[in-house]
């Protein structure tokens, strides 16, 4: 499935804990002439440890290529608490996909990547840990001295978004990239997320706590762009990640299959989000 990815400004993040990380794919270098500055850059919070982590790489055609193990790599301190690590990439062609899996083997991001002209993108993963997924779609490069690379403000994937033009940074923060510290999230029901909203989403979901299903309803944003709704967990990982339409103004979220505990609703167009702490029980 493909998505279009919006830049937005980060008002609110998630409470995350402090000896908690979230990591996600942040630069991919692929046609670069050299064969030293191509590879992948993993993004996290400076000084956790990519312990139990790794890195699938597949070919246009399915197939893995190679598997990398991120363990025992601490995340260096670069920007705001955030910090890069860059690994070689194998990459025959001109596409391919890369899968970045967590300590239990779940899929965390998978991304496809390459010219739509070109001889076929990455569809689905045939083998490997990301075998039976479908990636996201993130574009292709211009030229041998681009990367694709996540830019805009923020500290979670979601509130980035993928460009192509810019030239690869090989472990460093990317230009037009800046990352805010992690700061006090909203809380469902309080007299602060209300007045705060209402400067941004006039939004509701329900019931809370929950057990199985979530309502989330959404003001119609007329002149407005599409909006990206996305589920995280208290560690930042993205479990729901879906498009939403500017005219569409109720959704229901299944969640009979979590865990229980607390989990972060957040909905980001170009120019506004809004956030909302749920129960599941």
């Amino acid at each position: 499935m493909k998505y279009f990815l919006l830049p937005v400004m980060l008002v609110f993040s998630l409470v995350l804990n402090a000896q908690s990380a979230s990591y996600f794919i942040n630069e991919i270098s692929y046609t670069a002439s050299n064969p030293s500055e191509k590879g992948f850059e993993i993004v996290g919070t400076a000084g956790s440890q990519l312990t139990g982590w790794s890195a699938v790489q597949y070919h246009a055609d399915g197939w893995q290529s190679k598997v990398d193990d991120l363990s025992n790599q601490i995340i260096p301190s670069q920007q705001n608490g955030y910090g890069t690590i860059w690994y070689d990439i194998e990459q025959g062609g001109d596409s391919g996909g890369l899968a970045l899996v967590d300590p239990t083997g779940s899929i965390v991001q998978f991304v496809a990547y390459g010219p739509l002209n070109g001889n076929g993108i990455l569809n689905g993963a045939l083998d490997g840990l990301a075998a039976g997924s479908i990636p996201e779609y993130i574009g292709a490069v211009s030229d041998a001295n681009s990367a694709m690379q996540l830019v805009g403000t923020g500290n979670l994937y979601a509130t980035f978004f993928w460009a192509s033009t810019q030239t690869a940074s090989l472990g460093q923060v990317n230009d037009n990239q800046f990352f805010i510290p992690l700061v006090i999230g909203l809380q469902s029901g309080s007299d602060n997320t209300e007045s705060l909203t209402e400067r941004t989403y006039q939004a509701t979901a329900w019931p809370n706590p929950t057990t199985d299903f979530l309502q989330v309803r959404l003001p119609e944003l007329k002149g407005g762009s599409p909006r990206i709704l996305c589920l995280y967990d208290q560690n930042g990982r993205q479990l729901i990640r879906q498009q939403v339409s500017k005219e569409a103004q109720q959704i229901q979220l299944e969640l009979g299959d979590l865990s229980a505990g607390i989990y972060y609703v957040t909905v980001f167009s170009k120019d506004n989000q809004w956030q909302y702490e749920v129960v599941v029980k």
